[in-house]
């Protein structure tokens, strides 16, 4: 398979290396499906839970899939709480849409969608956590921590200051809750990081550094 991102390249090969088939495979953030895609090429057989809650294309998503009993699609955002949130949606840059507004003077809708915890569905086996929130990674964890805990999935994870801005919380904090649940954190050369080289990686431009595998130790 040809990869035209060069994270891509890297953490779909470790993947097929590392990740047991047949484990669920959780992909917060969805959108479009694309990276799922690529992930179910390779586990064709993996149970999967896709979660995206921009409504257009969560209705896209579960028309396409709509008829494979092995993939599950949420029309939800997922946080550390049960509620019902404002969800921005970005209209120049959609992948940047999110909870909070990413870019001052950005042209955005604003909408009302429901926010969940990943906990809520006790799902069972998870053998992948991938999560693209645009900034929402620590609450997004936290309230994952459960199955985390249960589980011990592999997190794949985007992470970076420019997202991270808008929230009370940078890089260091996600790197506490990960080192108390004895996981590391690799980056995309697979170097283990400390808390100090997460968080260079987390304020640099290169968005392959921008992108974190947390790993059981």
């Amino acid at each position: 398979m040809n990869f035209k991102r060069a994270e891509d390249a890297i953490i779909f090969p470790w993947l097929q290396q590392n990740l047991t088939p047949q484990r669920t495979i959780v992909d917060i953030g969805a959108r479009k499906g694309h990276w799922f895609k690529k992930i179910a090429y390779y586990f064709p057989d993996s149970p999967s839970h896709l979660f995206e809650p921009t409504p257009n294309i969560y209705e896209w998503l579960d028309s396409k899939h709509r008829k494979n009993d092995r993939v599950n699609i949420h029309g939800v955002a997922l946080s550390d709480e049960s509620n019902t949130l404002d969800f921005h949606i970005d209209l120049e840059l959609g992948g940047w849409s999110g909870l909070t507004k990413q870019r001052e003077g950005g042209k955005y809708r604003t909408i009302k969608v429901p926010v969940k915890t990943l906990d809520s569905y006790k799902l069972k086996n998870v053998g992948l956590i991938k999560i693209d929130v645009e900034g929402n990674e620590l609450k997004t964890i936290r309230g994952a921590e459960k199955t985390i805990k249960s589980s011990k999935p592999f997190v794949y994870f985007e992470c970076a200051d420019v997202h991270m801005t808008n929230y009370d919380y940078g890089s260091g904090e996600i790197f506490d809750f990960f080192n108390n649940l004895n996981y590391n954190i690799l980056d995309l050369d697979l170097n283990v990081c400390t808390k100090e080289q997460l968080q260079e990686h987390t304020a640099s431009n290169s968005s392959l550094y921008h992108n974190f595998i947390a790993n059981p130790k």
